[in-house]
């Protein structure tokens, strides 16, 4: 059975060719990867959850990379950069220099009073009212 899953997957590759980013087929279906057709077929629950820990590790190289005090950050903490990196993108994240220089100084507070000031806590107010709880508190059960 190796072997027959093994040609497929060369002939699949060279027939469909891998695109990395959603594109429309001659259907007009989303689609990505080998042909995986998002309209009804989508992603598993275990695709997802493989995609979710490679943009987690992905996010967590650079905050190591351009936050060298990253690692210095309680657990919870640096849980709270990742969910947002995930969230706004690196770059996206890297805009919040007020933010991150309370984070780097260890001003919890203002950190977490200074991100409720943001257009993001605004549009996403229950997900970023936690994450200021959680910058707050240095742990992750702050009500």
């Amino acid at each position: 059975m190796t072997e027959t899953i093994d040609q497929a997957i060369k002939m699949l590759a060279q027939d469909e060719g891998l695109r990395e980013t959603v594109y429309l087929d001659s259907k007009n279906i989303p689609t990505i990867g080998y042909g995986r057709n998002l309209k009804t077929k989508g992603v598993s629950k275990d695709e997802a959850l493989y995609m979710l820990t490679n943009d987690i590790n992905e996010a967590l190289k650079n905050l190591m990379q351009q936050l060298p005090w990253f690692s210095l950050l309680c657990v919870p903490r640096q849980v709270v950069l990742i969910d947002m990196t995930i969230n706004l993108g690196f770059h996206g994240v890297m805009l919040f220099k007020q933010f991150l220089g309370f984070l780097q100084r260890g001003s919890y507070q203002d950190a977490a009073n200074d991100l409720r000031t943001t257009d993001v806590y605004k549009q996403l107010t229950n997900r970023y009212e936690r994450l200021a709880k959680i910058i707050e508190s240095g742990n992750y059960e702050s009500n």
